[in-house]
């Protein structure tokens, strides 16, 4: 018998790749080959070991190897019936445990792709509900697993000092199962199953790998000094909170249990603390008391001093003889160190800490755990509010209104005093504050110009714009007409610029002005592009026509500049529109012909 597993490889398309929808174990026929896995084989149980046929083989008397025809056989066929579940087959709960015994339990994707046509998942599932729980997919099964707990509970209580994990008893499999589904069934809701997991793959498609997150100090792709795989920051907020206390050392605190610590010679033992400098106490703690280490040979001591590390030694207690005599004097540096290693060594491994110094120290330490909470409070804060992600709330605020943006920098520091809920809401309220104010303001504006409904409000809106839009048409054909005059361009350039000089903070009420009815449409925005009023620009007209209806002659803009004292630019613009309107001509020809009184061409009249 020819036996093959179908092992997943490494990479593979998605076409290609191993699927859970393929069988697990094959079966070949020991003589032609065929596959034989999913029908009736023949096994010899004459000798041969692992020797299976296929039926045309088996019919035919075929013979291969030690096998004879005449060999006692057995005949082999799918186990297709539920044995523990109703959608379990036998079939599959034999290659189950055969895979638990050659993989282990525990490795379920092995013992999948071992079984086939199953995933891990259910693999996995299948096992703990079926031969740990004891249960069968059935109400009855839920029941008999309960009460197999319940019964373990009862003959095994816990102690009630137990902290773990409570153990629970393995049932095992249910051997009074039965069901009343047919064989043909059990095979029809098989291949329904397997036709729809082959679909499932065939849908699948690989997801594209993400962007890896960097961790490295001061390397992000987005915010700078962010280290994403253990979320902390290169530089952290209060950065010099350690520094006043890392060099801190407490001694005996007896309000604190101080009286029940070891002594460092208990803790650590003689050899461990000998010549260590340790912070100086502030001296108010009582008499220092002078370590007595352990007597030692004579040659550790010796070693010990040519090392540069002497034992501290009582004053009364004279050096030993060969020490002194074979010691040689010390060189002058040597002895300076040895003075400080002394005064250092003069005081007690263990000291008492005085009651100033220790609220000093706590003092400190208070001051440090305060560090600490807002630190940890402006680091909650950003990946709560996800401020982490630095491109998408930069893109956020560039789609608001500009007036939204201002308002939002106005209140950010608002949002560490409440959730993330609440100060959208805040901010969303300010928002809708600022539009009422500015349609407040607007209807204030109509009631002064008496509008009292949304329509004529909407038809002055129109009618403003569009007198705007001419005023500046206007203003633009009488530049470039005058700078294309005689008159010359520095003239044009000096009107440009005082036309220019009026912005529209000085745009003056022209509409209610008095006298406007008297005035033609081209006037009105001749006289609004100028800043004239009404009633200066008609005194002007009537002197400037009835000028030259007397003295029967065209006026030139020098006789009207020696004529009238205003505003040269001024009366250069109003000159060139009397021109181009033809009322110079007219009065030119009325005065000719003494046809009598002067009237404006009637196209210009206002409607």
């Amino acid at each position: 018998m020819t036996v093959s597993h179908r092992k997943p490889r490494p990479s593979q398309s998605n076409q290609e790749r191993s699927a859970v929808a393929e069988p697990g174990v094959r079966y070949h026929c020991d003589v032609c080959g065929a596959d034989i896995t999913l029908t009736v084989r023949i096994r010899c149980a004459g000798g041969c070991k692992d020797f299976d046929l296929c039926g045309t083989c088996f019919c035919t008397g075929s013979e291969i190897g030690q096998h004879k025809a005449w060999h006692d056989y057995r005949v082999i066929e799918q186990h297709c019936t539920p044995v523990f579940c109703p959608d379990w087959g036998v079939d599959e709960e034999l290659l189950l445990i055969d895979g638990c015994q050659i993989y282990g339990v525990g490795n379920w994707m092995d013992i999948a792709d071992h079984i086939g046509n199953r995933t891990k998942e259910e693999v996995e599932q299948h096992f703990m509900d079926v031969y740990i729980e004891g249960r069968n997919g059935l109400p009855s099964g839920d029941e008999r697993a309960a009460r197999a707990v319940e019964e373990w509970r009862e003959a095994h209580p816990l102690d009630p000092s137990f902290c773990g994990e409570e153990p629970l008893p393995i049932v095992g499999p249910d051997p009074d199962f039965t069901t009343d589904k047919s064989a043909e069934t059990f095979q029809r809701e098989r291949r329904e199953r397997i036709e729809r997991l082959r679909a499932a793959q065939a849908a699948f498609q690989v997801p594209k790998p993400g962007k890896p997150l960097v961790s490295g100090p001061t390397t992000h792709s987005e915010l700078a000094g962010f280290m994403p795989g253990r979320l902390e920051f290169d530089h952290e907020y209060e950065q010099d909170a350690e520094q006043p206390v890392k060099d801190m050392e407490f001694g005996r605190v007896y309000s604190f249990g101080g009286d029940l610590m070891p002594t460092e010679m208990e803790a650590l033992g003689t050899g461990a603390t000998q010549g260590k400098p340790r912070m100086e106490s502030s001296g108010r703690g009582g008499p220092k008391q002078v370590a007595t280490p352990p007597e030692e040979p004579e040659e550790e001591t010796f070693t010990d001093a040519l090392e540069g590390e002497p034992m501290a030694v009582d004053e009364a207690t004279p050096a030993p003889a060969a020490a002194a005599s074979t010691s040689a004097p010390a060189p002058p540096a040597e002895n300076e160190d040895a003075k400080a290693e002394e005064a250092t060594d003069d005081r007690a491994p263990d000291w008492d800490e005085d009651p100033l110094d220790l609220e000093l120290k706590l003092a400190v330490l208070d001051i440090y755990n305060d560090h600490l909470d807002r630190r940890a409070f402006k680091k909650r804060f950003l990946f709560e509010r996800n401020i982490i992600d630095y491109r998408r709330l930069v893109a956020s605020e560039r789609r608001r209104p500009k007036e939204e943006r201002d308002l939002l920098a106005r209140i950010k520091h608002f949002a560490t005093l409440q959730t993330a809920g609440d100060f959208e809401e805040l901010f969303h309220n300010l928002c809708y504050e600022e539009a009422l104010k500015k349609t407040i303001r607007q209807l204030q504006q109509y009631r002064r110009m008496g509008i009292t409904t949304f329509a004529e409000a909407a038809r002055y809106d129109h009618e403003l714009a569009e007198r705007t839009k001419r005023q500046l048409e206007a203003a633009e054909g009488h530049l470039s007409l005058h700078a294309a005059s005689s008159t010359g361009r520095s003239r044009h350039r000096e009107r440009s610029q005082s036309v220019a000089e009026k912005g529209p903070d000085d745009e003056f009420a022209f509409a209610s002005a008095p006298s406007i009815q008297l005035l033609t449409r081209d006037e009105q925005q001749l006289c609004s592009a100028l800043h004239i009023l009404p009633q200066p620009f008609l005194v002007l007209k009537a002197a400037l026509l009835t000028y030259s209806y007397a003295h029967h002659r065209a006026l030139t803009l020098q006789h009207c500049e020696q004529l009238f004292a205003i505003d040269p630019r001024k009366l250069a613009h109003v000159y060139d529109f009397f021109r181009d309107k033809g009322y110079l001509q007219a009065v030119n020809m009325a005065s000719t012909s003494r046809a009598g009184a002067f009237s404006a061409p009637a196209s210009d009249h206002a409607a």
